[in-house]
């Protein structure tokens, strides 16, 4: 079997423009949490080197078939001190299938809130989910939606502990 000239030149055009690029070489840990204290040291260490608030990060992409993002470093002004952990992904012809984490944590490593979304056939199913710490535990919210967004199923519910074991005390809790 002979293959087309035609879908050889543009599998070797996407092959030869796909990039990657990287400040940090992130350890693949599976779906296991980040190790922040890791992270952190890394991130000090640039820092003393640049003298600057460094960002490490790592991404790769196939033009229009696949993108993988990896970040850690300050966050948004809006949020409080510490640090945040971002993940992104992307796949299928030009992104079909996406999933992002994002985790913020305060000065002293501690998470206190974590987002997660994930879209599928470019959003014609959704769900996205955010977990922040409170006083009595986590604070959980959920949006599930379906058709672009026309069917749509939110919850909020309170746990003791959050789905990824970090358990929270009322000393931990994000000052209001």
């Amino acid at each position: 079997m002979r293959v087309p000239t035609a879908s050889f030149v543009l599998a070797m055009s996407l092959a030869l423009a796909s990039c990657a690029t990287s400040n940090y070489r992130f350890a693949d840990r599976g779906d296991a949490p980040p190790d922040v204290q890791a992270l952190e040291r890394a991130r000090e260490q640039r820092m003393e080197l640049g003298g600057k608030q460094e960002t490490l990060g790592e991404a790769s992409w196939l033009p229009l078939v696949a993108i993988h993002g990896q970040f850690y470093g300050s966050p948004d002004a809006e949020m409080r001190k510490g640090t945040r952990h971002s993940e992104l992904d992307g796949y299928g012809p030009i992104f079909m299938f996406s999933s992002s984490a994002t985790r913020h944590y305060d000065e002293e490593q501690r998470l206190y809130e974590r987002s997660e979304a994930s879209g599928y056939v470019w959003g014609l199913f959704s769900s996205r989910s955010n977990h922040v710490r409170v006083p009595g535990g986590w604070r959980v919210e959920s949006d599930t939606r379906a058709l672009f967004g026309l069917l749509r199923w939110p919850s909020v519910n309170y746990v003791d502990k959050d789905p990824e074991g970090e358990p929270a005390s009322a000393t931990d809790a994000v000052d209001a």
